[in-house]
């Protein structure tokens, strides 16, 4: 059996991803953001409200509108 394609249509990034980079201006070098990523999470691009939620969950934040 031969690895998947990396092009392929299973390798797109439609979800969001705690992202683990590094921001030395923001308390505790934590990036308070999501990015994309090609594997399966409970955060869908393709849903509206589910940046904000991966957010909240991965940096236990409070959204202030």
């Amino acid at each position: 059996m031969k690895q998947f394609d990396t092009d392929g249509n299973g390798a797109l990034e439609i979800y969001w991803e705690q992202d683990w980079g590094y921001d030395a201006s923001k308390p505790e070098g934590k990036t308070y953001a999501c990015k994309l990523v090609g594997y399966q999470t409970p955060y869908s691009v393709f849903k509206q409200g589910d940046y904000a939620q991966c957010v909240v969950s991965h940096f236990e934040l409070d959204i202030i509108e």
